[in-house]
């Protein structure tokens, strides 16, 4: 999820409880009532919090009590529209909702823990002896989402043939590349740069591991295609962004929390896999 909890929830309430959230009274007698659409009454509190909520995200435009008083009025105005048009029943509607539902359950189950990761620079060393940040080129013959048999069998037969030949004359890699690669790096004879382990994808970042310069991969399959990969340098530790490590390392640990708590979930879950074969 790229979007923090917080910003999530926040943007899912707006969506899901607009007419509610503004309609209710503050409980202070005081509490003057600045404006009323279609009938929903809204209160100073209520429009002081959303635009104080407002001030916390950047905008290309000013934030004041009246353009968020104005953004209240069309969130409600929409919010009838579609439930007279019958929108909550749609199903792509009902689809989006059980997203924000499970996003939800997530951020209420998960949120302390999840912002209670840290990442130590000895943990970066560890990470990083393991996936090791390699300079590239490569040669990628693309394929469909859901390729045939037919397409994956000549891509592949093209791509051992390419192979051979960029074996046997590894100094030419970036001439066959720019004939024969479907990647946009093609102009560049297939050159990639330096690229982190979990950017190149686990088919080639585990092939690559630990290869010397001027290693020349099998033909390798990943969902964009056939790869044929040449090794031309590995990044020392000393060089490396250490925050962007930080952070490919925070992701790891949230995924592992959230496969944890699945675990457990699914213990009590009734599932059953009617099909043997799935992969």
């Amino acid at each position: 999820m790229k979007l923090t909890f917080k910003i999530f929830i926040f943007s899912a309430l707006l969506i899901v409880t607009a007419t509610s959230l503004f309609s209710q009274s503050s409980g202070d007698p005081n509490d003057e009532i600045v404006a009323e659409i279609n009938g929903v009454k809204i209160s100073r509190a209520r429009l002081n919090q959303y635009y104080s909520e407002n001030l916390k995200f950047v905008y290309n435009k000013q934030v004041t009590l009246k353009s968020s008083l104005n953004e209240i009025a069309n969130r409600i105005i929409g919010i009838d529209k579609a439930k007279k048009g019958g929108l909550p029943n749609n199903p792509i509607v009902q689809e989006r909702f059980d997203d924000i539902l499970f996003h939800a359950q997530i951020s209420k189950d998960l949120e302390k823990k999840i912002a209670s990761i840290s990442v130590t620079d000895k943990e970066v060393e560890k990470y990083y002896s393991k996936n090791k940040e390699y300079r590239v080129q490569q040669i990628l013959l693309r394929l469909r989402a859901q390729p045939s048999p037919e397409e994956v069998e000549k891509q592949l037969k093209a791509a051992f043939d390419i192979h051979q030949e960029v074996k046997k004359q590894p100094q030419s890699f970036a001439a066959y590349a720019r004939k024969f690669s479907q990647s946009t790096t093609y102009v560049a004879g297939g050159e990639m740069g330096f690229q982190p382990a979990v950017r190149l994808g686990p088919a080639i970042s585990n092939e690559i591991q630990g290869k010397v310069n001027g290693t020349i991969t099998k033909p390798l399959r990943t969902p964009y295609g056939i790869h044929i990969v040449k090794v031309l340098g590995v990044k020392d530790f000393r060089d490396i962004n250490k925050n962007l490590y930080k952070k490919i390392l925070f992701d790891v640990k949230r995924d592992n929390i959230m496969k944890d708590y699945f675990t457990r979930e699914r213990k009590s879950a009734k599932i059953k896999i009617l099909d043997s074969t799935l992969k």
